[in-house]
């Protein structure tokens, strides 16, 4: 059965005040999280002294930490901003640092007056987010601040609200990214696991093939789990245990390809809930590819076209992209692929391809295609014809001069009929044992033109039948 918010806050708080043996357990300082995140939303919602800056649906919004702001009773710096939010609609949150000395950016979401729901706090490096839906309608406020002390620096700033959506107030997916932090409540409003009675937080973040994924939770209030999920499975690929106050719960990953996965820490016990805070960290195996057969140079005639292979090597998959011109200029696309044919060339070009991975890029050499003037072809030497015996056999041979390459058709009958194609391709021929007179001619090509041979005719001298006088 699933327990009201305030059973669950009723539970917790029991757990807090009364230990098994009845007394206090050792508390370790990564759990001294739960005050200072409740003493940080407090300052952010009364806003004393602050200039609270309204936030608007959509618009990209900037602000900077500078001397002078507000600050949290650690000294840390922070800005308050303001939107008006309606009950069950989902909102996005987001900061990007612009300046380089503003570091570990803090991301705050705070309910307005008499709500008294806890939205999740998310910190770190890159561009922090929180995604949630408002469990009631007025204006919300939200603080940006950093965990560094003596960071400051310009903040650009950004919400994007959708409409209501179905489902228990806090069961929306946060997003996370490696080397953030967040810290949030597990309430009787949380996502359920499909027992109908443990309760979960969902977060989802991204990794890379190869990626090694750290999930850590600590809580003050109830004994913590954390389990990490790959898209589509049900059931945890890594899950670690905790004790409140002493032990965090901890799970290991290796990812096995890049996608976005599932972190979702929970009470190991149905009946407890409350704080936690989540870290996640990733130590990436994955490196960029390097380029071990590189494009080779060729020459060919004017019209004709060029087959360029590469090869990469490092954790694939690869995607292959193939330029012309030089490295790293990628205004002039040719094709994808490992190995490419050019378009039919009439100039000298230079193409390069670039090999990726989810890790990164590698350039390739310069491979220049020289194109040389075509020549059309020309017959120096046409096959010749005679007298053969019967069942001798006859070689017919052209010479030709040109731009390579140079293609041979053989053909029956007179010059230049082509209906009778022999099917032989080479400069020359031999027949079968004779039988009867042969008429061939050869057609030569390249990409420039065709000439034709003159006819060759070939005698068969037929043994006469002798007959007897009679």
């Amino acid at each position: 059965m699933r327990l009201s918010t305030r059973a669950v806050l009723a539970a917790f708080v029991l757990a807090i005040c009364c230990c098994p043996s009845g007394q206090s357990q050792p508390r370790s300082p990564d759990f001294d999280l739960h005050a200072a995140a409740d003493a940080r939303h407090k300052l952010v919602s009364d806003a004393a002294g602050c200039t609270v800056t309204t936030l608007s649906c959509g618009v990209p919004a900037s602000g900077e930490l500078a001397p002078g702001d507000c600050t949290f009773d650690d000294g840390t710096k922070y800005d308050v901003w303001s939107f008006s939010g309606v009950a069950g609609q989902t909102v996005r949150l987001s900061v990007a640092p612009l300046d380089s000395t503003y570091t570990t950016p803090d991301l705050i979401l705070v309910p307005p007056q008499g709500d008294a729901s806890t939205p999740p706090e998310t910190w770190g490096p890159g561009s922090p987010a929180i995604l949630y839906k408002l469990s009631s309608s007025g204006e919300w406020r939200v603080g940006v601040s950093t965990r560094d002390l003596l960071a400051k620096g310009r903040y650009s700033l950004l919400i994007a609200c959708g409409g209501p959506s179905p489902g228990p107030q806090s069961c929306v997916a946060e997003p996370l990214e490696c080397g953030q932090s967040s810290s949030w409540y597990l309430t009787g409003d949380s996502c359920l696991f499909a027992d109908q009675q443990h309760v979960y937080a969902w977060y989802e973040l991204p990794l890379k093939a190869g990626d090694v994924l750290s999930a850590r939770v600590v809580s003050d209030d109830y004994d913590p789990a954390v389990g990490i999920y790959q898209p589509g499975n049900s059931e945890a690929v890594s899950v670690g245990f905790g004790r409140r106050f002493t032990t965090p719960a901890t799970a290991l990953f290796v990812a096995p390809f890049a996608a976005t996965f599932r972190v979702l820490p929970y009470s190991i016990s149905a009946t407890q809930a409350g704080f936690f805070s989540l870290s996640v960290s990733c130590q990436s195996n994955c490196t960029p590819p390097q380029i071990s057969q590189q494009p080779a140079a060729q020459t060919i005639s004017s019209g004709q076209t060029a087959t360029l292979t590469a090869t990469a090597v490092g954790v694939g998959p690869f995607t292959y992209q193939w330029y012309s011109g030089l490295p790293p200029d990628t205004s002039k696309f040719v094709g994808s692929g490992q190995t490419i044919t050019t378009p039919p060339l009439t100039s000298t070009t230079s193409f390069w391809v670039r090999a990726s991975n989810d890790c990164g890029s590698a350039d390739s050499q310069t491979a220049i295609v020289t194109v040389t003037a075509c020549s059309p072809p020309s017959i120096v030497t046409s096959p010749q014809g005679g007298i053969a015996r019967y069942g001798a056999v006859w070689t017919f041979s052209v010479t030709a001069l040109g731009s390579a390459p140079l293609s041979y058709a053989w053909y029956g009958g007179d010059a230049p009929d082509t209906s009778k194609p022999l099917g032989f391709t080479a400069s020359a021929f031999t027949t079968a044992p004779l039988a009867t007179n042969v008429t061939t001619w050869v057609r030569v090509t390249n990409p420039c033109g065709t000439a034709d041979s003159t006819t060759a005719r070939l005698i068969v001298d037929v043994p006469r039948r002798r007959t007897s006088k009679p």
